[in-house]
């Protein structure tokens, strides 16, 4: 073991010439002392940090806790990795650009077309629901028929 008192045989390598390396701008950043002076002045470890974030407050719909809102997010990037590589590559393999997709009207046709989403299918209603009608008797309004609006 080499000390002052033991110095090694043969070359030493030298590196007070050196430039120093170490940014002295963050020393007082750094220095405990002054971190827990400051927190015991303002009650705060580290004031900056706490002045670039702002805080949320506030009540969020649905009910959702932190938990159900990360289990949500797995479950919609699982189904998004089964799609076919082509329809990932078509939303740059984001998932949150597949779901912006989705959640406009227009471009329903195209989701279609890529088989992300089922053709819709239009019920035919039933001969039997639509009653007739003769000239004399009263109106017989047949059950709702879902999809189909309601004519007075």
């Amino acid at each position: 073991m080499f000390s002052v008192f033991n110095p090694p045989v043969g070359e030493v390598v030298d590196c007070s010439s050196d430039l120093d390396r170490t940014k002295q701008s963050f020393k007082d950043e750094c220095d405990i002392n002054l971190i827990m002076k400051r927190a015991a002045l303002t009650g705060v470890i580290d004031p900056l940090v706490l002045e670039q974030r702002e805080a949320v407050f506030g009540e969020f719909e649905d009910g959702l806790d932190f938990m159900e809102l990360q289990n949500r997010l797995v479950t919609c990037q699982r189904l998004f990795d089964v799609l076919p590589a082509d329809v990932r590559s078509r939303f740059s393999n984001n998932p949150g650009l597949l779901v912006d997709f989705l959640a406009k009207p227009e471009n329903r046709g195209e989701a279609e077309r890529l088989g992300i989403l089922a053709a819709e299918r239009v019920e035919a209603v039933p001969a039997a629901a639509v009653p007739s009608v003769s000239a004399g008797s009263p109106r017989v309004v047949p059950p709702a028929v879902a999809g189909v609006p309601e004519v007075a």
